[in-house]
């Protein structure tokens, strides 16, 4: 693993972890982890997790009401 790869992943996981409990959306997450664009966070968090942030969200965000409302 590259450094480059590895500050990814880290990046990626503390989106991870805003997305989870923090209350923040994909945008909002991907900014608080240090992305500034939005196309290029979204490319490099699929690559990385292989979904979509908002399907991240609506998977693992326990109080995500639109996750439970969908099945």
């Amino acid at each position: 693993m590259t450094t480059s790869e590895y500050a990814q992943r880290l990046r990626v996981s503390r989106t991870c972890e805003l997305l989870q409990c923090g209350g923040l959306f994909g945008a909002q997450a991907a900014c608080q982890a240090g992305y500034t664009d939005p196309g290029a966070f979204r490319k490099v968090f699929a690559k990385v997790v292989r979904l979509t942030p908002s399907e991240y969200r609506q998977r693992f965000n326990a109080f995500d009401t639109r996750a439970s409302t969908r099945s």
